[in-house]
């Protein structure tokens, strides 16, 4: 029997051996096909196969979370996440979370804060890290807005101060309902 290897990159290998080894040397989706041939006829058999590098591509939610019980990140990922092994740190002093084929994970962050983010996606061939943070800010529960000044001349600046409840490191976004970018600040 004489055995052809048509690697679907351009390489075919042939010989009396019914294993090959190979090497791809890009990513790609190609159709590997193999065919037997002997005296008494020839049979071929076809399989896709996806190429690519292992990798996390981004874990969300990516902005601040509410501090709250079963806070849930999604890691996106090539390949399949089915056949892949995610181990989860999460920065705050608790254990690891390992899980088996599913990108999602929910974890309970017991206070507020940034905390170092930190995957390690495992297949059975290759490992991929992602480090990331993740900033946990407790839900308001109001705001108070108080203005310097109760009257102020056109042309004038106003000068306002904003209050949330619970108190926080929270980031402010000042949006003055007129044509201008609204801006991120402080109090």
């Amino acid at each position: 029997v004489t055995w052809t290897f048509d690697m679907g990159d351009g390489v075919v290998l042939t010989g009396p051996e019914s294993t090959v080894e190979h090497v791809y040397l890009h990513a790609q989706n190609c159709t590997v096909t193999v065919g037997a041939s002997s005296p008494a006829g020839h049979l071929a058999l076809s399989r896709p196969v996806h190429v690519f590098v292992l990798e996390v591509l981004r874990i969300e939610p990516a902005a601040c979370i509410p501090s709250q019980p079963h806070a849930r990140f999604t890691a996106h990922v090539t390949g399949d996440p089915a056949h892949y092994v995610f181990d989860w740190t999460f920065g705050d002093g608790s254990s690891n979370t390992t899980i088996s084929g599913d990108p999602t994970v929910t974890h309970n962050f017991t206070r507020s804060g940034t905390f170092p983010l930190a995957l390690v996606l495992s297949s059975q061939v290759n490992k991929a890290h992602y480090f990331s943070s993740v900033c946990v800010e407790p839900e308001v529960g109001n705001v108070t807005l108080w203005p310097e000044r109760q009257l102020v001349r056109l042309g004038e600046e106003a000068h306002l101060v904003a209050q949330a409840w619970p108190p926080s490191l929270y980031r402010y976004t000042w949006d003055f309902g007129t044509e201008d970018v609204a801006r991120v600040g402080g109090p």
